[in-house]
Formats: structure tokens, C-alpha cells, sequence
């Protein structure tokens, strides 16, 4: 899968309910969801493969409490994942520390 960058909502608070929105676009393709549910509610532009991927990053569980985000990585994808994910978390929040578990 070519580069997907992920778009992540504010916590937004709904009877009772607190989860986010996230995005993934690549170019004119676009697939939304919502965190921590891991379901990719809306796609265009990408295969049922890629969603399946997509929906894989997005069952990561943000801890709202202690702000911490858990990232389920599927078994063989740990590798290229961790590295993406230590990459957008450096670029974005460079004070944040990513530990692998």
C-alpha cells in the first residue's frame, strides 16, 4: 500500500461515549472510521484488502484517562508498523516517548 496518512479527531464525548474520528487519505482516496471501535465505516478509493489493513491500525485503543494510545498490531507487521508509528508520533508530538511492549 502506497503512503496513508492518518488523521486523528478530538475526543468528542456522546451519550455517555468517548471516542474519536480518524481518517486515512492517500490522494484522492479516503477511508473513515472510529477509535477505539476498529471499523472503517466509509471508504473510497481503496480495496477490501487495504480496508481490512486499515481497520487492523485502527482497532488501536486510546486510553483517554491516562492519555496513552495502544497500538494492536497484527503478528508479522510489528516491525513496519512500530517504525511508522515512531515516525508520525517523533514529527507531530517530539516530546511523547513510544515503548514497545
Amino acid at each position: 500500500m502506497d503512503s496513508v496518512n492518518m488523521l486523528v479527531s478530538g475526543i468528542i464525548n456522546r451519550e455517555g461515549k468517548r471516542f474519536a474520528r480518524v481518517s486515512f487519505i492517500r490522494g484522492r482516496d479516503i477511508a473513515e472510521g472510529i477509535v477505539p471501535d476498529g471499523v472503517v465505516d466509509h471508504a473510497e478509493g481503496f480495496s477490501e484488502a487495504e480496508v481490512a489493513k486499515l481497520e487492523g491500525v485502527s482497532r488501536s485503543v486510546v486510553t483517554l484517562l491516562t492519555q496513552k494510545l495502544v497500538v494492536d498490531i497484527e503478528d508479522g507487521k510489528a516491525g513496519t508498523l512500530t517504525k511508522a508509528v515512531k515516525k508520525i508520533v517523533k514529527k507531530y508530538e517530539p516530546d511523547v516517548t513510544v515503548i514497545e511492549k
